[in-house]
C-alpha cells in the first residue's frame, strides 16, 4: 500500500511538470519548463515601457500620440539589442560611436551580425568619433567612467555623457556659449532614479555641471 501511494505522487509530480497551462491560469508557459505569473509579466512590461519613456523625455505625458508610442517602442527595442552585447570589443566599438548615431542608426548598427558589416555601415552613414588615443590619458580614463572635467571639449563631452537632449545657445551660436540638458534614468537600491544634468559651455569648452534629482 505504501509502494502504492509513493507511486501514485511521484506520477503526479511529473504529471504537473509536463501539464500546460492555458492562458486563462493566469501563468505563461516557458521553453526551459518554468512558469511566470502573468500579473507579474505586465507588471515587468509596464515598467520597461515607462522606464523608456523617461529615457526618450515623455515620462510625464500620460495620453502619447502614435509617434511617440513609437519612439517609446524603439527604445524598448535599442535596449534590447544594447544588452546582447558580449564581448569588449563589440562594446568599444559601439559605444565609442553611438554619441554620433540616432536611435535609428542605431538599431540599423545593432542588427547587423559582424564587425565587418558594422564597420562597413558607420563607413557608408559616415559616422566617425574621434579617436581618444589622442587624448590624454587622464581624458580617457573620465571618458570611459563617463565623467566630465572642466575644459573639456563638446566632442569629450558626447564621448562621456552622449549627445544631449536640448541644446540651448547664449548669444550667437558662432560663439559656442551653449547649455547642454540631459534627462537620464538610473538604477539605485531604491529603484530607478531620474536624473536632469546640465552642462555650461564657453567658447566651446566646458565651464561647469550640475546633477539634479
Amino acid at each position: 500500500m505504501k509502494l502504492l501511494i509513493i507511486f501514485s505522487l511521484t506520477f503526479l509530480v511529473l504529471a504537473c511538470g509536463h501539464m500546460q497551462r492555458h492562458t486563462k491560469s493566469g501563468y505563461y508557459d516557458y521553453a526551459d519548463g518554468g512558469y511566470i505569473a502573468k500579473d507579474h509579466f505586465q507588471a515587468k512590461q509596464n515598467h520597461q515601457y515607462s522606464l523608456a519613456k523617461h529615457q526618450v523625455g515623455l515620462g510625464n505625458k500620460k495620453q502619447l500620440t502614435q509617434a511617440e508610442h513609437q519612439r517609446v517602442l524603439d527604445q524598448i527595442r535599442l535596449q534590447k539589442l544594447e544588452s546582447q552585447l558580449t564581448t569588449k570589443r563589440q562594446k568599444r566599438l559601439y559605444y565609442d560611436n553611438k554619441p554620433y548615431m540616432n536611435r535609428n542608426q542605431m538599431v540599423e548598427f545593432l542588427s547587423l551580425e559582424t564587425e565587418a558589416q558594422r564597420k562597413s555601415y558607420l563607413l557608408s552613414q559616415q559616422i566617425q568619433a574621434p579617436k581618444m588615443e589622442n587624448y590624454s590619458a587622464e581624458i580617457t580614463e573620465l571618458i570611459e567612467g563617463n565623467e566630465l572635467a572642466l575644459g573639456m571639449t563638446k566632442d569629450m563631452v558626447k564621448q562621456s555623457w552622449g549627445e544631449p537632449d536640448l541644446i540651448e545657445y547664449a548669444g550667437n551660436p558662432i560663439y559656442q556659449n551653449e547649455k547642454w540638458s540631459y534627462k537620464t534614468t538610473s538604477p539605485s537600491l531604491n529603484g530607478y532614479v531620474h536624473e536632469n544634468r546640465v552642462i555650461i559651455f564657453e567658447s566651446g569648452r566646458v565651464a561647469g555641471w550640475t546633477k539634479e534629482k
